[in-house]
């Protein structure tokens, strides 16, 4: 039997985009290299997409990959984003932030892009990429848990010292959620399910990501739902919740007042979710003031936020892409549940790949 390293091509990719991410920047945290990747994404994109293109290429032309209508809607969103990118780029003054701007849309694209290709030729059933995951992953776990810092997460761009570029936290915790999520879509054993759960639970926990976490937290929960039955679920994630809570007043005081966690408790005094509340705020007053066209990038031009100062919700659709750039993404994602609800989980055999549309789905919607 032949074996073809092409055919690894999307796992292949998938490690390099998240763990080896996770790895590069620990090692650049930790100084035994420098920043020779840049940001990391930019390069490594580059380098995946010709051989992720062809190889989709090649199942299209073979008929072992057919385009229904959800795959058409992703490409004509992207081609539809595209266009509105472009056309405010060529319409623009200020080219300095619109630069910025044009690369910080053309990268998020060519990301999703990317992404979607990893997803639509990856084999989810692979036992030997299994359990090289779960390894990989257990590494990663274990440098959270090792170089936990001052500020009670593990934040190696705060406590890297004279090292630059080092990922944020929010950088670290979408890898660990993200091979987490495959680990628990693969998973068929109760024990097993929630002890990677727990695993990855802590990880995040003390990883700061707290988005990453609760969305993890809700896919997990979703997922076992549908994995098991419905009363063992229940008893064993409300288990879960009370030990939390209990756990709360054996902890000792400076870890719960300098995780960023804990900040949920108390949200009038956590700068971050006032922060979001206010960016919020401004991406409804730009939709009240052009409700079908939006104002692409005005947070970044007008208010001089940069780039960083979207609303980090779905209503940047709205408030970059319009009334139909909105509906169009809105409508995306619906349609995604809609094929996924009409599928029985207990009555497929690929149950793997759809345990992952699932905790995938989840996990993005909840973000947005």
């Amino acid at each position: 039997m032949r074996i073809s390293i092409f055919r690894w091509i999307p796992e292949i990719s998938f490690l390099l985009l998240f763990p080896a991410f996770f790895f590069y920047h620990s090692l650049l945290a930790f100084g035994v290299i420098g920043p020779v990747l840049g940001g990391f994404f930019g390069p490594v994109t580059v380098i995946l997409i010709l051989p992720l293109s062809l190889m989709f290429a090649r199942g299209l032309w073979v008929k072992k990959i057919i385009l229904n209508k959800i795959d058409l809607l992703f490409f004509l969103l992207i081609g539809y984003s595209a266009s509105i990118v472009f056309i405010n780029y060529l319409m623009s003054t200020e080219l300095n932030i619109d630069h910025e701007l044009l690369n910080w849309s053309l990268s998020g694209f060519l990301f999703n892009v990317i992404l979607y290709i990893i997803a639509r030729t990856m084999n989810f059933e692979q036992k030997s990429f299994r359990s090289f995951g779960l390894l990989i992953f257990c590494s990663m776990s274990l440098i959270v848990f090792f170089n936990i810092g001052d500020s009670y997460i593990f934040y190696l761009a705060e406590d890297a010292g004279e090292s630059s570029g080092v990922a944020t936290y929010q950088g670290f915790g979408r890898s660990l959620a993200f091979m987490a999520l495959l680990l628990i879509a693969g998973e068929h054993k109760t024990k097993n399910f929630y002890l990677f759960f727990s695993l990855a639970a802590a990880a995040l926990f003390f990883n700061g990501a707290r988005s990453e976490l609760i969305a993890f937290t809700i896919s997990a929960a979703v997922l076992a739902f549908l994995k098991f039955k419905v009363r063992r679920a229940v008893a064993i994630s409300a288990t879960l919740l009370l030990l939390f809570y209990i756990s709360l007043n054996f902890l000792p005081t400076s870890l719960i007042e300098g995780n960023r966690l804990f900040e949920l408790l108390n949200i009038s005094d956590s700068t971050s979710a006032q922060s979001r509340i206010e960016l919020t705020n401004e991406a409804w007053r730009i939709i009240l003031r052009s409700p079908f066209f939006g104002d692409y990038g005005y947070y970044a031009r007008e208010n001089g936020g940069g780039i960083g100062a979207y609303s980090h919700n779905i209503l940047s659709a709205w408030t970059n892409l319009g009334l139909i750039g909105f509906i169009g993404w809105a409508g995306f994602c619906w349609l995604m549940l809609k094929h996924l609800m009409k599928i029985s989980y207990r009555n497929i055999s690929n149950k793997n790949f759809h345990s992952v549309c699932i905790v995938f789905w989840v996990f993005t919607v909840f973000i947005l």
